[in-house]
């Protein structure tokens, strides 16, 4: 589920039932007073709903330390972020896109089974060779 901005209470309570006890929630937000509290405002959105559900959320972009890390472009802040204690603000959509995928996938790569994924890129890859083989075949 992807939410833009900040969730509305409709979105969180259809995620809430939707999710499984247990999900885990990433957040990819920038690096800015809005960011953080819009992960605080869907962790509190989504418990409010939850029917005693747990759910996993984390901030996984964009903080601080990766802004500056990688070197990302960066703004001055807002009035209401120097209110927060930013000195400088910096845009999730300065990451470069290969970055952010890689990302994207460290996060999900988490929660996976090494040797099942092993197992299943071994199928894949099997039966994308059958299939080429398939069209690929003339008849004498």
């Amino acid at each position: 589920m992807v939410s833009r901005g900040f969730a509305s209470l409709t979105f969180l309570h259809d995620a809430a039932i939707q999710l499984e006890d247990g999900a885990h929630i990433y957040i990819f937000s920038d690096y800015d007073a809005s960011g953080e509290n819009l992960a605080r405002s869907i962790d509190a959105g989504l418990h409010d709903f939850s029917d005693d559900k747990r759910f996993n959320v984390k901030r996984a972009l964009l903080s601080r330390e990766q802004a500056l890390n990688w070197e990302l472009p960066t703004r001055e802040p807002k009035v209401t972020d120097r209110r927060n204690g930013f000195t400088f603000c910096a845009e999730l959509d300065a990451i470069p896109p290969v970055q952010l995928r890689q990302e994207i996938e460290n996060c999900i790569l988490e929660h996976c089974d090494p040797n099942a994924l092993q197992l299943l890129l071994s199928i894949e890859t099997e039966e994308r060779e059958s299939i080429t083989n398939i069209f690929n075949y003339q008849e004498v």
